[in-house]
C-alpha cells in the first residue's frame, strides 16, 4: 500500500487531518541522505515503513486530541433511546464497594438515588445514582451484562458540554462507577439540569443538586512561585474531596512536570491524590500565551484534620494551612 492509499483510507476513517501532504515524502528524503546509494531495495522498504509510522502516529495523535477538545460523537447508527424514569425502591442502597470506588464512603447520604432505565438494544442500562460537587460528577450505572462500557460518554448541563477528563472506580459485579473530573454548573437554586449520553445514542436526563464547597483562605495568596505566574489559585473542601486548582501563564518546556503539589498531614506525610493533572486549558487556542491549568484532588477524611498544602518547583516553595472540619454524616 503506497502513501496516497494510506492517506485516502485515513481520511475516510476519521476525516481530514491537518498535516502537510509532503510530510512523509520529506522524511523519506532526509533518510535517503544517510543511506548508501548502493541499496535501493533497502531504501524502498525503509521509506515505506517510515510512511506507515508517520501516518500511524498522526492517527494516534488525532484520536487523542479529539478526545480532549471535541465533543463525543455517535459511534452507532442505532436510533436514539431515552431513559424512562421509574420509582426508586427506598429499601435498596448503593453498595459500599461502589461508594468507596467513587470516594464517597463519607458522603453516602448525599448521593441522589435514581432509577432511569434505558435499553441499548442488547440489555437494560440503569442509571441508579449520581453525585456532584465543584470538583467532579459521579454516576452509578447497572446492567445485567456485567458492566457498562464507558465509551463515548458525554455529560452536559444547562450551559453545554462538560469537557473534562474522566475515570472509573471499583464496583460490585454488574455496577459501573463513572467519574467526570469537572462539576456541573448549577442555577441559583443549586441544581444542575444534566443530560448524559452513552455510546452516542442512549440518553438520560435528570436534575441533580450540586453540593456546595467551602473555600479555604490561602495565606499568603499564591501569585508567583519560581518561574510560574499564577492567575488564580484556590483550595476548596467539598463534602467528599479536598480540591486544589490553579491557572498559570504559559509554561515552558523545562518547567512542565516540575511542579509538585502535596497535602501534608501533621506528621509530614503526603496524602495520596485520587486525581491530578496539568495541561493547556484550551487546546483549540492557537498562538499567544497559552494558560496552563493545574489540579490535585484528595479524598476528604471523616474526622476533622489540619493539613499543610505544599507546592514546590525548582527549589522554590509555598505553604498554606488547610483546615478540614469533620464531615457531616
Amino acid at each position: 500500500m503506497n502513501e496516497a492509499k494510506i492517506r485516502d483510507q485515513l481520511q475516510e476513517a476519521i476525516g481530514e487531518a491537518n498535516y502537510p501532504p509532503a510530510l512523509t515524502t520529506h522524511v523519506q528524503a532526509r533518510f535517503r541522505e544517510q543511506l548508501s546509494q548502493g541499496h535501493p531495495h533497502a531504501i524502498g522498504i525503509i521509506a515505506a515503513l517510515l510512511a506507515l509510522a508517520v501516518v500511524s502516529g498522526l492517527v494516534f495523535t488525532r484520536i487523542q486530541l479529539g478526545h480532549i477538545s471535541q465533543p463525543a460523537t455517535p459511534i452507532s447508527s442505532r436510533p436514539a433511546v431515552s431513559a424512562t424514569s421509574k420509582p426508586v425502591n427506598p429499601n435498596e442502597v448503593i453498595p459500599g464497594t461502589d461508594l468507596e470506588g467513587a470516594n464517597l464512603g463519607n458522603a453516602a447520604a448525599l448521593v441522589t438515588r435514581l432509577n432511569l432505565v434505558a435499553n441499548d438494544g442488547d440489555a437494560d442500562i440503569t442509571l441508579f445514582g449520581a453525585y456532584a460537587d465543584h470538583a467532579r460528577t459521579v454516576l452509578f450505572f447497572r446492567t445485567v451484562r456485567g458492566s457498562v462500557q464507558l465509551v463515548n460518554t458525554r455529560i452536559s448541563d444547562q450551559q453545554g458540554w462538560l469537557n473534562s477528563a474522566s475515570s472509573g472506580g471499583s464496583a460490585v459485579q454488574g455496577d459501573t462507577v463513572f467519574i467526570l473530573w469537572s462539576g456541573p454548573r448549577s442555577g441559583a437554586d443549586g441544581v444542575a439540569h444534566l443530560a448524559v449520553t452513552l455510546y452516542g445514542y442512549v440518553n438520560y436526563a435528570f436534575d441533580l443538586k450540586v453540593q456546595p464547597s467551602i473555600a479555604v483562605q490561602m495565606s499568603p495568596p499564591l501569585t508567583s512561585l519560581g518561574p510560574l505566574k499564577f492567575n488564580s489559585a484556590a483550595v476548596e473542601v467539598t463534602p467528599s474531596v479536598i480540591y486544589f486548582h490553579a491557572v498559570t501563564d504559559q509554561v515552558s518546556e523545562s518547567d512542565k512536570g516540575q511542579l509538585s503539589i502535596d497535602l501534608l498531614d501533621a506528621s509530614g506525610h503526603s496524602l495520596q491524590t485520587i486525581w491530578g493533572g496539568a495541561g493547556i486549558i484550551d487546546p483549540t487556542r492557537i498562538g499567544g500565551n497559552q494558560p496552563w491549568g493545574w489540579e490535585s484532588v484528595w479524598s476528604r477524611p471523616a474526622a476533622a484534620q489540619t493539613y499543610q498544602l505544599q507546592i514546590t518547583i525548582h527549589g522554590s516553595g509555598y505553604r498554606t494551612q488547610v483546615v478540614v472540619d469533620a464531615s457531616v454524616p
